[in-house]
């Protein structure tokens, strides 16, 4: 759904051929458990390279990603999908929110709070309810651990899924998911070239219920498991079908954000109402 695709870029320096070296740019499509848990094989094995992250944008589950592979917290991830996925499993008809809006706080109060322009979060600002009408915001700047926390959950707001009502409230406003209108958020300088984890090429995708919020245990490792083998083999020169290297001008030339109207509006909560009673 071209309304949920997510993104999340990682900025640095220019790689080298004939694999990557050195500090990156990277990013994702879309967001979710299944795409995040391959783009975190991915990065985990092109931290044990030499390559390193330095900043980071991105929409929904993209942000949280970006975030947790840049400080450190790739472990205690794994081990909350894992717990996230199991609970599911058993309890189909639960709802995470509860989970997701704890795991973002956790996440945000664990490290320092970035430094202005080293994370950008894309959100969704619902300017206007009746009829509905979005704009994207990217918001780098943060005051608190606490507002950072904030940010990630209210970027990842689906109407009473992953937020407690139809949008999230944060600094006084109304939010919504923010790949609704900005799922490719990304940094325009120019100067770098950037690669991107396009989940959507895998052969195989393991996709879930409710566009992949409800993900087996097992998938989660797999997909962990296909990044790594994929990151290291891109170390090693190779492009694997899903990772390609982008140059600055083909990154410049990434359509703008979106804007959220009536006719796009129902694409949210069809999405979530579909996904809760389709099985896999």
């Amino acid at each position: 759904m071209s309304g949920c695709l997510h993104t999340w870029w990682l900025s640095a320096h220019p790689a080298t051929e004939p694999g990557v070296h050195g500090p990156i740019l990277v990013g994702f499509w879309p967001a979710g458990p299944p795409p995040t848990s391959y783009a975190c094989g991915v990065l985990l094995a092109l931290g044990h390279g030499d390559a390193s992250v330095q900043r980071a944008a991105g929409a929904n589950a993209g942000a949280l990603a970006g975030f947790v592979m840049t400080t450190g917290q790739f472990d205690a991830s794994v081990r909350f999908g894992m717990a996230v996925a199991c609970t599911l499993e058993k309890y189909p008809w639960m709802r995470p929110g509860p989970m997701w809006d704890f795991f973002c706080r956790r996440c945000a109060l664990r490290a320092p709070v970035p430094a202005e322009g080293s994370l950008a979060v894309s959100m969704t600002e619902l300017v206007s309810p009746l009829p509905p009408r979005g704009v994207n915001r990217l918001v780098s700047t943060f005051e608190s651990k606490e507002a950072l926390g904030e940010a990630l959950v209210a970027s990842a707001a689906v109407p009473w899924l992953t937020c407690r009502g139809p949008w999230a409230a944060w600094r006084g406003s109304r939010w919504l998911d923010g790949g609704l209108t900005n799922g490719v958020p990304h940094f325009r300088d120019g100067r770098r070239p950037q690669l991107v984890i396009r989940y959507d090429f895998l052969e195989r995708r393991p996709r879930g219920r409710c566009r992949g919020i409800y993900l087996r245990p097992a998938d989660v490792l797999e997909l962990i498991g296909r990044g790594v083998d994929d990151g290291a083999a891109l170390l090693a020169g190779e492009r694997p079908p899903g990772l390609k290297v982008l140059s600055p001008e083909e990154a410049v030339q990434v359509p703008p954000a979106a804007e959220l109207t009536l006719l796009s509006a129902p694409r949210l909560a069809w999405s979530a109402m579909r996904g809760l009673v389709l099985k896999n």
